[in-house]
Order: C-alpha cells, then sequence, then structure tokens
C-alpha cells in the first residue's frame, strides 16, 4: 500500500512540474491508477 502511495505521490509531483503537457499527464495517470487497482486487487 505504501507503494502505491509513492506511486501517487509521483505522478503528483509530475503533474506539477509537467503539466503544460496535458497529454502525457493523461498517459502518466493512466499507468499509475492502473497500477494502483492492479495492487489492490491483490491485497484484497
Amino acid at each position: 500500500m505504501d507503494s502505491s502511495l509513492h506511486q501517487a505521490s509521483f505522478v503528483t509531483g509530475y503533474w506539477c512540474y509537467d503539466r503544460h503537457r496535458s497529454v502525457r499527464l493523461v498517459i502518466c495517470f493512466d499507468l499509475a491508477i492502473d497500477q494502483i487497482a492492479q495492487s489492490g486487487l491483490s491485497s484484497l
């Protein structure tokens, strides 16, 4: 679960740094959500 939080915080920092590239933001955010969802399902 900690790894998921780290991933989310990383994406947030990445968005703050590169928010003018909305396409990359969407792709990065989609990947993060996918990873968090997978880790959440595996922990259940």
